[in-house]
């Protein structure tokens, strides 16, 4: 007689974990789970939805739930496959302590994922999990927590959601383009290859917020010509099969306007067909830009970038969060304030008509708290006694305390500038690079001690030296009137561009003057991180442009 299968000891202590996750989180009525025991689908269990305190669903998340050990030591071998499902999925990660009744968690995403170091794991990672980071019976702040993160992936993705609704229209709708021989398809073929292939690999963070859990974009129209063009750009989802060009109907084009999908329209040259690559280029190019106003990059990393900003939230709203005004605080202190932590799962903040973005803080607030950092000032305060009666916002520093300010920023302008290369545009160090093709970059301020007009206001100059010699380290050093006087010369003497500098011979590449105000900003490095990164992203698809133009020119 066949014998009936039997259900194996891992089934059971699955379902015993299981239970434990859905009967915890229903006895505290914020989290409805839908997890299930006994699973194959690879790397997901279920997943979340999360309410807020007026049990008003906030949004839901995916799971995935591993049974502890005995002896884990919070500790938990998981598959790398988990870790590369979540860079396409964000996703919780339950450890689930059966002996003691908790159930630890932590969450990944792409942004996550990347600063974890795979190099000598094939199959397995061991991560570690935080004692302090689990719920039971009686623990209950994770809701706060979960509510926060999902949120602020509304935030960052909200563009997508605002449009989900449309996307899913096109996806459903009847192609007319389907089996259609046209000579214009080759030329979107070329234009949906360049972006993609831009998308997948130099600009994914383009991808992650504005095409998030999307595997390819596709291109809708309703008119294509030989010199006009209107269409919409649509996102085709990782787990969808679907064809990349479709042609709607005027019907089904107004009914997605009329859903906020608007369709950009061409008519007096259809760029698709005229430049197809060049064009994709463009579309990133504009889609970068508009992240780097918003400051929508992941900024953790860098320690003084960290201080500077945190601080300064809490140095200019100290009042508001009912915490004493003071050179140096404790994470631990911060946190203490009611007030703040009413904010916790807040991304946007209006104070006195000021819009702040709350994301940035708490990132870097938890990046402090996980190195066990203070909240310091970082840089001398600015003195408006100095201006009593209004005046040039120049004069909020002493010329030494100006000094000082500057040398802190120049300093730490290299590593700050490389940690947010790293954390968003790993495959295009070089060409983002912050000293290009220089090795030394050399700055000169020009000060006073009290400043008369517009035109007498501070200056500075970036003067971007490479070693006739070869390889040389890459530093910012900053140098006094003279030799900056000889560098002008020289820039504008028609060459040779020889300099020496403490004994290495040097070729001039390039002089860079502007007025100096970012010093005067709350985050001064901050600010000076993203207008140079600004620079560096318009010279790259300006660069990217001429070389097109030039291939065409060709004969």
């Amino acid at each position: 007689m066949k014998q009936i299968p039997s259900h194996s000891q891992n089934d059971f202590t699955d379902k015993e974990s299981v239970s434990l996750i859905e009967n915890t989180l229903a006895h505290h009525k914020r989290v409805m789970s839908k997890l299930y025991s006994s699973d194959k689908w690879p790397n997901i269990d279920g997943h979340i939805e999360v309410q807020d305190v007026n049990n008003i669903l906030v949004g839901r998340s995916y799971v995935q739930v591993k049974t502890l050990p005995v002896n884990h030591n919070l500790k938990f071998a998981c598959p790398v496959s988990f870790f590369s499902s979540c860079e396409l999925e964000p996703c919780f990660l339950f450890g689930v302590d059966n002996q003691n009744g908790r159930v630890y968690w932590l969450y990944f995403d792409a942004h996550v994922i990347k600063e974890i170091d795979f190099e000598d794991n094939t199959s397995t990672k061991t991560i570690e999990f935080n004692e302090s980071q689990y719920f039971d019976k009686n623990k209950t702040d994770y809701v706060e927590a979960w509510e926060k993160i999902i949120k602020d992936n509304q935030q960052k993705f909200k563009h997508y959601n605002e449009l989900k609704t449309s996307y899913e229209l096109i996806l459903s709708s009847s192609n007319r383009a389907i089996g259609k021989t046209d000579k214009n398809f080759s030329k979107i073929h070329l234009f949906l290859d360049e972006l993609n292939n831009k998308l997948d690999h130099q600009f994914q963070i383009v991808k992650d917020i504005f095409y998030p859990r999307t595997w390819k974009i596709g291109l809708a129209y309703y008119d294509y010509e030989g010199t006009t063009v209107s269409y919409t750009p649509f996102p085709i989802p990782i787990d969808q099969n679907d064809v990349q060009i479709k042609e709607v109907d005027n019907t089904l084009r107004d009914k997605l306007k009329q859903q906020g999908l608007g369709f950009t329209g061409h008519f007096a040259e259809n760029p698709i067909e005229v430049r197809p690559r060049e064009y994709a280029k463009e579309i990133i190019g504009s889609k970068m830009t508009s992240i780097l106003e918003r400051q929508l990059l992941n900024h953790k990393g860098h320690e003084l970038l960290a201080q500077e900003t945190v601080f300064n939230f809490i140095n200019s709203y100290h009042d508001y969060l009912d915490l004493p005004k003071k050179d140096s605080y404790s994470v631990e202190e911060v946190k203490s304030s009611n007030e703040l932590m009413r904010m916790k799962n807040t991304s946007l903040l209006s104070i006195n008509a000021r819009h702040i973005n709350l994301s940035i803080f708490w990132e870097l607030l938890n990046f402090l708290e996980s190195k066990q950092l203070p909240i310091s000032r970082v840089y001398r305060a600015k003195d408006f006694s100095r201006i009593p009666n209004g005046g040039w916002v120049w004069d909020v520093f002493s010329k030494p305390d100006t000094e000082h300010n500057l040398n802190i920023v120049f300093d730490n302008l290299p590593s700050a500038y490389e940690q947010l290369i790293f954390n968003n545009f790993p495959l295009l160090k070089e060409e983002f690079s912050l000293f290009q093709e220089a090795d030394k970059i050399l700055v000169r301020y020009k000060l006073k001690e009290r400043y008369t007009d517009y035109g007498s206001g501070p200056t500075y100059e970036m003067f971007y030296l490479k070693a006739d010699s070869g390889a040389s380290q890459k530093s910012i050093e900053v140098i006094g009137d003279s030799e900056a006087d000889v560098l002008n010369k020289l820039f504008y003497s028609g060459g040779p561009y020889k300099f020496e500098y403490k004994g290495i011979q040097y070729t001039l590449l390039s002089v860079h003057h502007s007025v100096l105000d970012f010093i005067y900003d709350d985050t001064p490095l901050f600010k000076l991180v993203y207008e140079i990164l600004l620079q560096r992203v318009k010279q790259y698809f300006e660069k990217s442009k001429q070389e097109q133009s030039m291939e065409i020119a060709k004969p």
